[in-house]
Protein backbone atom coordinates (compact mmCIF):
# COMPACT_ATOMS: atom_id res chain seq x y z
CA UNK A 1 0.00 0.00 0.00
CA UNK A 2 1.81 3.59 -0.80
CA UNK A 3 0.27 6.60 0.13
CA UNK A 4 0.86 10.00 -1.82
CA UNK A 5 3.92 12.17 -1.75
CA UNK A 6 5.63 8.75 -0.15
CA UNK A 7 8.28 9.41 -3.03
CA UNK A 8 8.29 13.00 -2.70
CA UNK A 9 9.11 12.68 1.33
CA UNK A 10 11.83 10.30 0.25
CA UNK A 11 13.71 12.59 -1.78
CA UNK A 12 13.44 15.21 1.29
CA UNK A 13 14.73 13.10 3.38
CA UNK A 14 17.38 11.74 1.49
CA UNK A 15 18.50 15.63 0.12
CA UNK A 16 18.50 16.35 3.50
CA UNK A 17 20.41 13.26 4.93
CA UNK A 18 23.15 13.65 2.30
CA UNK A 19 23.27 17.65 1.57
CA UNK A 20 22.40 19.14 4.84
CA UNK A 21 23.12 22.96 4.59
CA UNK A 22 25.05 24.64 7.70
CA UNK A 23 22.31 26.50 8.32
CA UNK A 24 19.53 24.19 8.68
CA UNK A 25 18.40 25.35 11.64
CA UNK A 26 17.28 28.52 9.97
CA UNK A 27 14.04 27.07 8.82
CA UNK A 28 11.55 24.47 9.49
CA UNK A 29 14.68 22.44 12.21
CA UNK A 30 12.32 19.89 13.90
CA UNK A 31 11.17 18.96 10.15
CA UNK A 32 14.83 18.38 9.68
CA UNK A 33 15.45 16.58 12.82
CA UNK A 34 13.09 14.40 12.29
CA UNK A 35 14.27 13.19 8.70
CA UNK A 36 17.48 12.90 9.98
CA UNK A 37 16.89 10.36 13.53
CA UNK A 38 14.57 8.36 10.69
CA UNK A 39 17.07 7.90 8.16
CA UNK A 40 19.64 7.39 11.05
CA UNK A 41 17.47 4.53 12.56
CA UNK A 42 16.46 2.76 9.22
CA UNK A 43 19.45 3.58 6.64
CA UNK A 44 16.94 3.40 3.99
CA UNK A 45 15.06 5.80 1.84
CA UNK A 46 11.53 4.05 1.94
CA UNK A 47 12.09 2.13 5.46
CA UNK A 48 12.41 5.98 6.51
CA UNK A 49 9.49 7.16 4.82
CA UNK A 50 7.35 4.59 6.83
CA UNK A 51 8.93 4.92 10.24
CA UNK A 52 7.41 8.97 9.15
CA UNK A 53 4.12 7.09 8.57
CA UNK A 54 4.37 5.24 11.69
CA UNK A 55 5.55 8.65 13.66
CA UNK A 56 2.73 10.62 12.45
CA UNK A 57 0.15 8.28 13.08
CA UNK A 58 1.01 8.13 16.84
CA UNK A 59 1.01 11.55 16.78
CA UNK A 60 -2.12 11.98 15.16
CA UNK A 61 -3.59 10.17 17.49
CA UNK A 62 -1.91 11.46 20.97
CA UNK A 63 -3.01 14.93 19.13
CA UNK A 64 -6.48 14.08 18.74
CA UNK A 65 -6.74 13.04 22.53
CA UNK A 66 -5.21 16.14 23.46
CA UNK A 67 -8.14 18.58 20.68
CA UNK A 68 -10.91 15.59 21.76
CA UNK A 69 -9.92 14.85 25.36
CA UNK A 70 -11.98 11.63 26.41
CA UNK A 71 -13.34 14.21 29.15
CA UNK A 72 -15.51 16.33 27.67
CA UNK A 73 -17.34 13.61 25.87
CA UNK A 74 -17.01 15.29 22.50
CA UNK A 75 -16.92 11.83 20.54
CA UNK A 76 -19.08 13.44 17.17
CA UNK A 77 -16.23 16.04 16.93
CA UNK A 78 -13.58 13.36 17.10
CA UNK A 79 -15.04 11.08 14.59
CA UNK A 80 -16.06 13.78 12.01
CA UNK A 81 -12.56 15.51 12.33
CA UNK A 82 -10.74 11.81 11.76
CA UNK A 83 -13.04 11.24 8.87
CA UNK A 84 -12.42 14.36 7.25
CA UNK A 85 -8.18 14.47 8.45
CA UNK A 86 -7.22 11.43 9.56
CA UNK A 87 -5.96 9.64 6.74
CA UNK A 88 -4.22 12.90 5.45
CA UNK A 89 -2.67 13.52 9.01
CA UNK A 90 -2.06 9.72 9.80
CA UNK A 91 -0.49 8.68 6.41
CA UNK A 92 0.78 11.71 4.41
CA UNK A 93 1.78 14.99 5.50
CA UNK A 94 5.21 13.52 7.45
CA UNK A 95 6.58 17.25 8.10
CA UNK A 96 3.11 18.86 8.63
CA UNK A 97 1.06 16.56 10.97
CA UNK A 98 2.73 17.69 14.47
CA UNK A 99 2.31 21.24 12.94
CA UNK A 100 -1.21 20.80 12.50
CA UNK A 101 -2.03 19.26 15.41
CA UNK A 102 0.16 22.01 17.55
CA UNK A 103 -1.01 24.70 16.13
CA UNK A 104 -5.07 23.65 16.50
CA UNK A 105 -3.73 22.82 20.33
CA UNK A 106 -2.29 26.88 20.15
CA UNK A 107 -6.03 27.80 19.00
CA UNK A 108 -7.74 26.25 21.79
CA UNK A 109 -5.17 27.73 24.25
CA UNK A 110 -6.37 31.19 22.58
CA UNK A 111 -10.43 30.69 22.73
CA UNK A 112 -9.50 30.16 26.75
CA UNK A 113 -7.31 33.54 26.61
CA UNK A 114 -4.00 31.77 27.06
CA UNK A 115 -1.17 33.95 25.97
CA UNK A 116 1.15 30.53 25.88
CA UNK A 117 -0.81 29.67 22.92
CA UNK A 118 2.30 31.53 21.27
CA UNK A 119 4.33 28.73 22.29
CA UNK A 120 2.81 26.26 20.95
CA UNK A 121 2.42 28.28 18.08
CA UNK A 122 5.89 28.46 17.61
CA UNK A 123 6.86 24.76 17.99
CA UNK A 124 4.48 24.19 15.18
CA UNK A 125 6.34 26.90 12.69
CA UNK A 126 9.49 24.90 13.79
CA UNK A 127 7.96 21.79 11.95
CA UNK A 128 6.49 23.55 9.26
CA UNK A 129 5.89 27.79 8.21
CA UNK A 130 2.47 27.37 7.17
CA UNK A 131 1.49 27.47 11.27
CA UNK A 132 2.04 31.45 10.24
CA UNK A 133 -1.28 31.04 8.39
CA UNK A 134 -2.79 30.64 11.75
CA UNK A 135 -1.46 33.67 13.66
CA UNK A 136 -3.53 36.61 12.76
CA UNK A 137 -6.38 34.71 13.85
CA UNK A 138 -5.22 33.60 16.91
CA UNK A 139 -4.00 36.95 18.05
CA UNK A 140 -7.82 38.15 17.29
CA UNK A 141 -8.76 35.66 19.30
CA UNK A 142 -6.63 37.06 22.30
CA UNK A 143 -6.66 40.28 21.59
CA UNK A 144 -10.68 40.66 20.86
CA UNK A 145 -11.40 42.32 24.01
CA UNK A 146 -9.38 45.47 23.14
CA UNK A 147 -11.24 46.05 19.76
CA UNK A 148 -15.23 47.11 20.48
CA UNK A 149 -15.12 46.21 16.50
CA UNK A 150 -14.45 43.11 17.11
CA UNK A 151 -16.79 42.64 20.09
CA UNK A 152 -19.58 43.18 18.07
CA UNK A 153 -18.38 40.73 15.33
CA UNK A 154 -20.13 38.38 18.57
CA UNK A 155 -23.84 39.29 16.67
CA UNK A 156 -24.31 36.64 13.81
CA UNK A 157 -26.51 38.59 11.41
CA UNK A 158 -23.29 41.27 11.65
CA UNK A 159 -20.64 39.10 11.41
CA UNK A 160 -22.52 37.51 8.59
CA UNK A 161 -22.48 40.58 6.85
CA UNK A 162 -19.27 41.72 7.21
CA UNK A 163 -18.29 37.99 5.94
CA UNK A 164 -20.37 38.86 2.40
CA UNK A 165 -18.33 42.18 2.38
CA UNK A 166 -14.79 40.60 2.82
CA UNK A 167 -15.68 37.65 0.49
CA UNK A 168 -16.59 39.83 -2.32
CA UNK A 169 -13.44 42.61 -1.48
CA UNK A 170 -11.46 39.11 -1.85
CA UNK A 171 -12.66 37.79 -5.12
CA UNK A 172 -12.34 41.15 -7.00
CA UNK A 173 -8.53 41.21 -5.42
CA UNK A 174 -7.96 37.85 -5.86
CA UNK A 175 -6.11 38.18 -9.21
CA UNK A 176 -3.54 40.90 -7.29
CA UNK A 177 -3.14 38.41 -4.53
CA UNK A 178 -2.15 35.52 -6.44
CA UNK A 179 0.31 37.07 -7.97
CA UNK A 180 2.15 38.93 -5.18
CA UNK A 181 2.24 35.95 -3.20
CA UNK A 182 3.84 34.41 -5.81
CA UNK A 183 6.66 37.33 -6.52
CA UNK A 184 6.89 36.91 -2.68
CA UNK A 185 7.30 32.93 -2.47
CA UNK A 186 9.80 33.45 -5.31
CA UNK A 187 12.01 36.24 -3.72
CA UNK A 188 12.55 34.09 -0.85
CA UNK A 189 14.79 30.94 -1.11
CA UNK A 190 13.30 28.65 1.67
CA UNK A 191 9.84 29.99 0.52
CA UNK A 192 10.31 29.00 -2.96
CA UNK A 193 9.66 25.22 -2.86
CA UNK A 194 6.17 26.23 -1.66
CA UNK A 195 4.95 27.90 -5.30
CA UNK A 196 3.65 24.45 -6.21
CA UNK A 197 0.50 25.58 -4.49
CA UNK A 198 0.29 28.34 -6.01
CA UNK A 199 -1.63 27.83 -9.64
CA UNK A 200 -4.09 29.75 -11.09
CA UNK A 201 -7.88 29.72 -11.89
CA UNK A 202 -6.96 28.27 -14.90
CA UNK A 203 -3.77 27.39 -14.86
CA UNK A 204 -2.78 23.11 -14.41
CA UNK A 205 -4.79 22.54 -10.84
CA UNK A 206 -6.54 25.14 -10.38
CA UNK A 207 -10.53 24.57 -10.36
CA UNK A 208 -11.26 25.35 -13.74
CA UNK A 209 -8.77 22.52 -14.94
CA UNK A 210 -9.83 19.62 -12.26
CA UNK A 211 -11.65 16.85 -13.60
CA UNK A 212 -10.94 13.49 -11.84
CA UNK A 213 -12.06 14.08 -8.36
CA UNK A 214 -13.50 18.20 -8.81
CA UNK A 215 -17.01 16.68 -7.63
CA UNK A 216 -15.03 15.77 -4.00
CA UNK A 217 -13.16 19.01 -3.88
CA UNK A 218 -16.89 20.92 -4.00
CA UNK A 219 -18.53 18.43 -2.13
CA UNK A 220 -15.68 19.15 0.38
CA UNK A 221 -16.13 22.96 0.08
CA UNK A 222 -20.36 22.75 0.68
CA UNK A 223 -19.45 20.45 3.49
CA UNK A 224 -16.88 22.86 5.13
CA UNK A 225 -19.30 25.82 4.28
CA UNK A 226 -22.57 24.29 5.65
CA UNK A 227 -20.40 23.75 9.38
CA UNK A 228 -19.11 27.27 9.17
CA UNK A 229 -23.24 28.58 8.81
CA UNK A 230 -23.72 26.46 11.56
CA UNK A 231 -21.07 27.65 13.89
CA UNK A 232 -21.79 30.90 13.48
CA UNK A 233 -25.61 30.93 13.25
CA UNK A 234 -26.12 28.70 16.06
CA UNK A 235 -24.92 31.53 18.53
CA UNK A 236 -23.48 29.18 21.28
CA UNK A 237 -21.34 30.82 24.13
CA UNK A 238 -18.47 29.28 22.96
CA UNK A 239 -18.79 29.47 19.30
CA UNK A 240 -19.09 33.00 19.61
CA UNK A 241 -16.15 33.81 21.87
CA UNK A 242 -14.13 31.67 18.62
CA UNK A 243 -16.05 33.20 15.87
CA UNK A 244 -13.56 35.69 14.99
CA UNK A 245 -11.22 32.83 14.26
CA UNK A 246 -13.51 31.02 12.59
CA UNK A 247 -14.73 33.72 10.17
CA UNK A 248 -10.80 34.40 9.63
CA UNK A 249 -9.66 30.63 8.80
CA UNK A 250 -12.71 30.50 6.38
CA UNK A 251 -12.18 33.39 4.45
CA UNK A 252 -8.83 32.49 3.70
CA UNK A 253 -10.08 28.52 3.14
CA UNK A 254 -12.48 30.24 0.48
CA UNK A 255 -9.46 32.50 -1.50
CA UNK A 256 -7.31 29.41 -1.46
CA UNK A 257 -9.75 27.20 -3.07
CA UNK A 258 -11.01 29.46 -5.85
CA UNK A 259 -7.12 32.19 -6.33
CA UNK A 260 -4.90 29.49 -5.87
CA UNK A 261 -5.54 25.66 -6.01
CA UNK A 262 -8.39 22.92 -3.75
CA UNK A 263 -5.80 21.25 -2.82
CA UNK A 264 -3.83 24.20 -1.02
CA UNK A 265 -7.10 24.92 0.55
CA UNK A 266 -8.10 22.01 1.79
CA UNK A 267 -4.63 21.70 3.67
CA UNK A 268 -5.02 25.05 5.34
CA UNK A 269 -8.42 24.39 6.52
CA UNK A 270 -6.84 22.29 9.24
CA UNK A 271 -5.28 24.95 11.07
CA UNK A 272 -9.21 26.35 11.78
CA UNK A 273 -11.43 22.97 11.47
CA UNK A 274 -9.81 20.67 13.98
CA UNK A 275 -9.67 23.43 16.81
CA UNK A 276 -13.47 24.07 15.48
CA UNK A 277 -14.79 20.77 15.48
CA UNK A 278 -13.56 20.20 19.15
CA UNK A 279 -15.52 24.05 20.43
CA UNK A 280 -18.65 23.33 18.14
CA UNK A 281 -21.59 22.02 20.56
CA UNK A 282 -22.84 19.05 18.74
CA UNK A 283 -25.57 18.13 21.55
CA UNK A 284 -27.61 21.29 19.79
CA UNK A 285 -27.90 19.96 16.41
CA UNK A 286 -30.12 17.20 17.22
CA UNK A 287 -27.88 14.16 16.00
CA UNK A 288 -28.60 11.89 19.56
CA UNK A 289 -30.93 8.54 19.34
CA UNK A 290 -31.83 7.37 15.80
CA UNK A 291 -30.08 10.86 14.26
CA UNK A 292 -26.98 8.63 15.19
CA UNK A 293 -27.23 6.35 12.39
CA UNK A 294 -27.22 8.89 9.70
CA UNK A 295 -24.56 10.90 11.07
CA UNK A 296 -21.88 7.77 11.38
CA UNK A 297 -23.15 6.91 7.93
CA UNK A 298 -21.62 10.23 6.90
CA UNK A 299 -19.33 9.88 8.78
CA UNK A 300 -18.14 6.73 7.44
CA UNK A 301 -18.75 7.84 3.98
CA UNK A 302 -16.39 11.07 4.15
CA UNK A 303 -13.77 8.44 5.22
CA UNK A 304 -13.76 6.46 2.57
CA UNK A 305 -13.66 9.13 0.15
CA UNK A 306 -11.02 10.98 2.14
CA UNK A 307 -8.52 7.72 2.50
CA UNK A 308 -9.10 6.87 -1.07
CA UNK A 309 -8.12 9.82 -2.32
CA UNK A 310 -4.18 9.60 0.08
CA UNK A 311 -3.75 6.41 -1.53
CA UNK A 312 -1.05 6.20 -4.60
Amino acid sequence: MQFSDSRAYAGLIGSTHYFLPQNWWVFEPFSKVLFLVLMDLTQDLERSVAGGHFFISVVCLLGFLAIFPPRQGNWRGLLMAFALFGPQLAFVTIRATPAYILAAIAVLEAARGRHRSFAWLVGAGLFHVSSALALVPIMALLFRSYFGALQRLRDPRILLSVLFFLGLMLALASPIIFSSAQVVLESIPFLSKYTVFLVGLSDEGGISTIQTFAFGHFVLLAGITVFFFFYIVINDPITRKSSIFVVVGFLVYALMFFAFSPIAAFRQTLFWMLPALSLFPWHRVGWSGPGQIPFLALVLGIFAFQFDRVLV
